[in-house]
This record gives C-alpha cells, sequence and structure tokens, in this order.
C-alpha cells in the first residue's frame, strides 16, 4: 500500500499535564458521534493506562493505575509503531495519544504519523518553557516531517476560541472543563474535528456485522442490541461466521451481540475486528485450551475474586508495559484458565484493562462451563452490566423478528400436528 493511501495519522503532543487527555476524550467523543460515521481510532502512544473511563469516571484514575499503569521497555516502541502501521492501512482517520516527556524513542513513534495538534501550557519559568513548551514540541514533529493541524493553547480561564491564521488553526481550551456533556469546548473541539474530517482517507464498508449507534450506547438497548438484533439473528441464520466490530463501542454490548448469536447457534464461528492487531480479525475460540501453549502466564494473569452473590474473573495483563504480545490474538485460543473452577455464584463477572477480544473469549468459556448469569464490570459507570442469562433478559422476546416464547412454540407445533 502506497503512503498516500494511508490513514492519516495525527499525534497529540505537548508537555505532561498540559490537557492533551482531556482534549483527546473529547475528540474521540465527537468524532465517533458524528453523523459521518467516521472510521477514526485513539492509538495509545505510551504505557500509562489512560483509557476512555477518564473521560467518565476520572475518581478512579488512582485506584485503577496499579492495574493499568505500565513502564517502558525495549518492546513497547515496536508495539506502538506496529499499531499506528496496522491502523493506518485500516481505517479512514488515526490520533496518537502521545506521552508527554521529550524522549529519545520518540521521533520513531513520530515518523509513523503524518501530522500532529500540539497542546501548550504556561511554565513556571522561563527555563521550562524552553525545555517543553510549545516551540520544543514543534521542532521535534518538524524534524520527523509532520505537518501540523492546530495548535491548542490550555487555559484555566478565559473563553475557548478557535482561529483561522496564515499559520493555521490556533486554539485556546479550557483544560478544566472536560466533562462529558460540557459545552464550554465545543466551539474548539467542533473545528478541529473539521480538520481532521477533512483529512480522512474514505474505505469502503468493513466487512462486520456494525455494532455502532452514532451516540453512546445505554445498558437498555442490550435487550434488543438498539434495535440491531433482527438483522443479527438473520446473519447468523444466513449461515457461515460473523464478525463483529464497531469503534468506541462497548465491551458489554460486544459481550451481549456474541451470546445473542450463541443462543441461534452455540457453535457459531464468531469474530472480533481489531485494526491495531495482523489480519485485523481475532477468532473468539469455541474452547480455550491452555495446554496447547502460545499465551503464557506470565503475560495474563486469570483469577477468581469471590463476593457475596458475584463472582469476579479478574483478567490482569502483567507484562512490564501491560501491553499484550502482537501475537496474542493468535494465539487466543491457548489462553491460561483460572486455577479454581467455575464457583457456583449467581453472578459472574469479567473484568480486566484488556482487548474486547480477550473479554469474550472468556465470556464465551464461562458460558460453557455452566455460568446462569454473566456480566461485564465498566468502569465508565462502575457497575455490572449484565450481558446474558440462561432465562432471557426482560424484553428479549418483545423485540420483532424475535423466536416466540416456549408457550407459542408449544402451540404451533400441536396446530401444525
Amino acid at each position: 500500500m502506497n503512503d498516500r493511501d494511508l490513514a492519516p495519522c495525527v499525534a497529540v503532543v505537548g508537555p505532561a499535564r498540559s490537557g492533551k487527555t482531556t482534549l483527546l476524550h473529547l475528540l474521540d467523543a465527537a468524532l465517533q458521534h458524528h453523523p459521518d460515521q467516521p472510521l477514526a481510532y485513539v492509538v495509545k502512544g505510551n504505557p500509562d493506562g489512560t483509557g476512555r473511563y477518564l473521560f467518565h469516571a476520572p475518581a478512579l484514575r488512582e485506584p485503577l493505575k496499579p492495574r493499568v499503569k505500565g513502564r517502558w521497555t525495549s518492546h513497547t516502541v515496536e508495539t506502538v509503531c506496529a499499531w499506528i502501521a496496522n491502523t493506518r492501512r485500516r481505517l479512514e482517520l488515526v490520533l496518537l495519544d502521545f506521552g508527554g516527556k521529550h524522549a529519545r524513542a520518540n521521533p520513531r513513534m513520530l515518523r509513523c504519523c503524518s501530522h500532529y495538534i500540539v497542546v501548550s501550557r504556561r511554565f513556571e519559568t522561563s527555563a521550562g518553557e524552553r525545555r517543553d513548551g510549545m516551540p520544543s514540541w514543534e521542532a521535534v514533529c518538524g524534524e520527523c516531517g509532520l505537518q501540523r493541524v492546530a495548535r491548542v493553547r490550555s487555559r484555566l480561564r478565559g473563553q475557548p476560541r478557535a482561529v483561522e491564521t496564515l499559520a493555521g488553526l490556533e486554539c485556546r481550551f479550557r483544560s478544566n472543563a472536560g466533562a462529558p456533556g460540557d459545552p464550554t469546548n465545543r466551539k474548539v473541539v467542533r473545528a478541529i474535528v473539521a480538520r481532521l474530517l477533512a483529512l480522512r482517507r474514505k474505505r469502503a464498508k468493513l466487512p462486520y456485522f456494525d455494532l455502532r449507534l452514532g451516540r453512546r450506547w445505554k445498558v437498555c438497548d442490550l435487550p434488543g442490541l438498539a434495535g440491531k438484533l433482527p438483522a443479527l439473528r438473520a446473519r447468523v441464520r444466513s449461515g457461515g461466521a460473523i464478525t463483529l466490530g464497531g469503534l468506541a463501542t462497548p465491551i458489554w454490548a460486544y459481550a451481549c451481540a456474541m451470546h445473542r448469536i450463541l443462543d441461534e447457534n452455540p457453535a457459531a464461528r464468531i469474530a472480533v475486528y481489531d485494526p491495531k492487531v495482523p489480519g485485523a480479525f481475532v477468532r473468539i475460540p469455541g474452547r480455550l485450551e491452555p495446554e496447547r501453549g502460545g499465551l503464557p502466564r506470565r503475560c495474563l494473569r486469570v483469577t477468581w475474586e469471590k463476593q457475596p452473590r458475584r463472582a469476579v474473573l479478574d483478567l490482569k495483563v502483567v507484562t512490564r508495559d501491560r501491553f499484550l504480545p502482537m501475537d496474542a490474538a493468535v494465539a487466543l485460543a491457548s489462553a491460561p484458565l483460572p486455577r479454581q473452577p467455575l464457583p457456583p455464584a449467581p453472578l459472574i463477572v469479567v473484568t480486566g484493562a484488556g482487548p474486547i477480544w480477550l473479554h469474550l473469549a472468556y465470556s464465551r468459556w464461562a458460558r460453557q462451563a455452566g455460568a446462569q448469569r454473566l456480566a461485564v464490570w465498566d468502569a465508565n459507570m462502575t457497575r455490572d452490566v449484565v450481558v446474558w442469562e440462561r432465562k432471557p433478559l426482560p424484553g428479549y422476546n418483545d423485540v420483532p423478528g424475535s423466536r416466540p416464547k416456549r408457550s407459542a412454540r408449544k402451540k404451533q407445533l400441536s396446530q401444525k400436528a
């Protein structure tokens, strides 16, 4: 693939505590809920453990830090560069969540990008400004051949604004106004999103069952999969493998969709679209067979935490940088099992800071092992979200195209007889 066929990758750079994470969350939300539904994705360019939950539940930053925050290793940069390369080949627009320190490894990652947005803050000393201020980041990006999308000056006071100048888009951004629904920075975000969408490389529709809604998923969407259940059932009945996709769709929506497929066909071949990994399509195995080897326990630790009326299956990535190896998706069928069998709890909850396909593999395993109800713990809402139970969720049979209730089936059969 030629460079001109690659999606643009925009690195969001700048010093620590400058508001980069806040800006990225706002840009990500605006892109994922945009009417054009661009195939846009934020690549984590550092092992600091940032995630979407920080946007919705910032109080979890410190409690979850020991679980998700990693350290740089000799393989971290290589992994990030591979993620950038893979997503640029498959998507329309990529953002890189870049670290806030100047480091020797930075140019290697920046050379994988095409553009940059620089975010700055005020410094207490002129020495700090010279070392970490906006000009220092622009110099590095310029040396790596990146084109500027916007300059963003982060402030705690003042009215946000976005102005077109001869030098490009100049913005003032309120870093302390990043809560969901806060309109303070709306004009700035819209101006930057317009610039980003002008760069995108439009792709043909990707070959997966798209779970995107153009808005945030709600728990009340699950019984009918927000109106997508009849189409999903039709896809299952037509035969063949089914791939689930949809950027920024929560894990619990994916898990619920997978279990709806298994309700129709327990032996269904299911995959998840992940643009970061080699091949992009990750098969959810029908069985987990750790004896085959391939995904060692030194990368992933799976344990039970028993609590009143629930048992939590904790998936913990234990590599130094908290990134799974690049071949983990291929070796998913050999993922380790917990040392103890499935507890006889009324609710089994799967949790952990891992990719969607990892969660789905263990949710499918727990179903096969005899779980009665399955849930996903959602950090954004800090609650369990039930995704499947042996007795259908309320409203499941009220969805158009659903199978008739058992009593109705018996009546139909008796009439045929």
